[in-house]
């Protein structure tokens, strides 16, 4: 059995300062941004989870979500690892992105900078 990944690219209409506990208050500019993580067998609890308006604020995305509009959501199955990190710098090339937010989502990663993306 292998791991689950899926991806939420979501949409924030303005610019929003939002307070995330391990950041404090971040400004994140408006427009595009995907955020990549793993969900193991769960990925659909997970994805459920994160985009739920009513939850107790537990992942650094679910701090930054009520401010924007999923617009997609993208699950890559069955990898042979977990390589949220390998698909997260995948994607930041694929749209020449860049990492708003230094260590957000992914706080125990020691390849990638940032598991959130902006990409417009």
């Amino acid at each position: 059995m292998g791991y689950d990944i899926y991806q939420i690219y979501f949409y924030l209409r303005e610019d929003v300062e939002v307070f995330i506990p391990r950041f404090n208050r971040i400004l994140c500019r408006k427009g595009l941004y995907v955020y990549t993580g793993s969900g193991g067998k769960n990925v659909l609890s997970r994805i459920s989870r994160h985009i739920r308006k009513n939850k107790k604020m537990h992942w650094h995305i679910d701090y930054l979500l009520p401010f924007g509009k999923v617009v997609l959501i993208k699950i890559i199955r069955n990898l042979p690892e977990r390589n949220e990190c390998l698909i997260n710098l995948e994607t930041f090339r694929k749209f020449n992105g860049h990492f708003p937010i230094f260590g957000f989502g992914s706080s125990d990663c020691r390849t990638c900078p940032s598991h959130l993306i902006k990409i417009t």
